[in-house]
Parts: C-alpha cells; structure tokens; sequence
C-alpha cells in the first residue's frame, strides 16, 4: 500500500542519518565524500540535529501514541460535501480545495470525509467517498459560498458509534493513524461482534486530533451520493445485516 511505502522511505531516510552518525563519529574516515571528512564535529553535530529533528517529529506525528476504542456518539451537524470514487488516498486534493474555501469565511472549520466502501472488498480505484466541512448554524455566508461552488448541504444525525482519537500533525499523521486506528476499530468490532459502517474521520486543528467514527446505526445517512442507500446498507460487508 502507498502508506506502507511512504514508511520505509521515511525510516530508511532515519537509517541513512543514523550511518552518518556513526561515519562522522568514528573520525568521518568513512564518509563516502572527500569534502566531509576534514569536518567530522559539525558533521556530527548536523547529524545528531537531524536525527533528533526527526525522532521529534516521529513523535508528534503519533508514532508511540496509543489507540483507544470505545463508544461514543457522533454528534450532529450540518455537512456541506462532495462525493468521489477513486482511491482513498487521492483525497487530499479534495480536502485542500473544499478547505480553502471554507477559511476564508470560518477559519475553524471542521473538515470531515465518510468512507462509504470497504478497500478490502472494493478495488481502490472504485472506492466512494465524500469530502466536505461542517458548516456552523452561524455561517450563512460559508453555506452560500459552498453550494455556489457545487457542494450538496444535508444534516448529519447524532448516532451512536464506535471510537478512536489519534495526533493530527502532519500528513504523516494521517498515514500513521490509518495504520494504527483502523485495525484497531476492526478488531474492537470482532471482540463486540458488533458490525461499524462507514467510517468517518473528523480533523479538528485547534486540537491537533483526527477523530475516528465508525457507524453503529443511521447507516442510510451516512451513505451520501448513492441512488439506493437502504439496498447498500443491507449489502455493505461490514454491515450486520450481512454478517448475520
């Protein structure tokens, strides 16, 4: 998966640090290039800066951070989205455009994307998905502007769900929490025989936090886009009507 990737790029990146440090420790009569072994302490010091400019960032990003599921409702809002069918992880570009409209007119908007489709059973490539904000009751400027720029308004209803909270950071925030929280709510769903569906991410900035949502109920709402909601419930693999 392009996650995966993206972290063996990121740790053979800490490795490749790592061996500097060591070259220009021993005396930097290993560095490869001439032009750094008469520098072997700011060598050193670059290296050791590196590193811990990394690690920090590693951290931060939620790389030890522990995922807890529990239940929790999804509280209601009004949602202002657009729907795609490609890869999820081509959902950034859609998430930067809906975003940038939204901050001009509230700046503390809260971004959220439903993942209608199981990866597991549906080709990437075929995946829906809806990308939008939530729009405050108080915003009727932001309303306007969302729906000239052809995003559909509908209300989110409270509903019960399951839960997890994880660092919202970076981008490689996102691509660690999707390896961390997902199995996570996967296997809470096999020790509860307990069936979630979709799933829903809410980014709060001020926070620094993405909350995870996997649906208990209200399916049919959640469900954006589709001509036949109730028939996709019923037929979703991770819905209990098809896990009975």
């Amino acid at each position: 998966p392009p996650c995966h990737t993206h972290m063996r790029s990121l740790f053979l990146f800490i490795a490749g640090l790592l061996a500097t440090f060591a070259a220009v420790s021993a005396g930097g009569s290993s560095l490869p290039s001439p032009l750094l072994r008469p520098l072997p302490a700011a060598g050193c010091a670059v290296a050791c800066a590196a590193a811990l400019w990394c690690t920090r960032y590693l951290l931060r990003a939620g790389l030890l951070t522990g995922v807890t599921v529990s239940e929790k409702e999804f509280s209601e809002c009004k949602y202002a989205y657009k729907t795609h069918t490609s890869a999820y992880k081509d959902c950034g570009q859609h998430f930067d455009a809906v975003c940038k409209i939204a901050s001009q007119h509230a700046p503390d908007c809260l971004p959220i994307g439903i993942y209608m489709d199981d990866p597991k059973a549906v080709p990437h490539d075929k995946t829906r998905y809806a990308v939008g904000v939530r729009v405050p009751p108080d915003a009727p400027a932001l309303e306007h502007a969302l729906k000239s720029a052809g995003y559909t308004i509908t209300d989110l209803p409270r509903t019960p769900a399951i839960h997890a909270t994880f660092p919202f950071t970076s981008i490689l925030s996102i691509i660690i929490g999707v390896m961390r929280v997902y199995p996570k709510m996967e296997a809470y769903c096999a020790e509860t025989n307990t069936c979630a569906a979709p799933y829903v991410e809410v980014c709060i900035g001020r926070e620094q936090l993405t909350h995870y949502y996997g649906m208990l109920d209200n399916r049919k709402a959640f469900y954006l886009g589709l001509s036949d909601p109730d028939t996709y419930a019923s037929q979703n693999p991770r819905d209990p009507k098809k896990a009975q």
